[in-house]
């Protein structure tokens, strides 16, 4: 019976300390597109960054050598690069400083589909 007891005392433990991180989750301010269609058909056009109470920022979308193909610090500026680059994968990495004071990177690939 002790046993019960326990689990129920780390169970419910668990769930409170969960529950006191609510403000600290990063994908619920954060919110990136992993592709886009720039191929003027007016769907998927650009690639956006969704965020709230991000005060600054640095974006930059890299090719697979590395090479940077775009840069922004206004996280609501969106990415259009039409034709212009071919379709594949690319790279981005997204540095915000969010109005709390607190700062999170993100990075990843972003796929883009002609």
């Amino acid at each position: 019976m002790k046993v019960k007891y326990i689990f129920i005392i780390i169970a419910f433990s668990f769930l409170y300390a969960c529950e006191n991180n609510y403000d600290h989750n990063w994908d619920e301010r954060v919110r990136i597109p992993n592709s886009f269609s720039p191929d003027d058909d007016s769907y998927n056009e650009m690639w956006c960054i969704d965020a709230d109470d991000v005060s600054k920022c640095l974006l930059i979308v890299t090719d697979q050598d590395g090479i940077e193909m775009w840069r922004t610090t206004n996280v609501f500026t969106c990415w259009n690069p039409g034709s212009s680059i071919p379709g594949g994968i690319y790279y981005y990495y997204l540095h915000v400083e969010f109005a709390d004071g607190l700062q999170h990177d993100y990075s990843g690939e972003l796929y883009l589909l002609h």
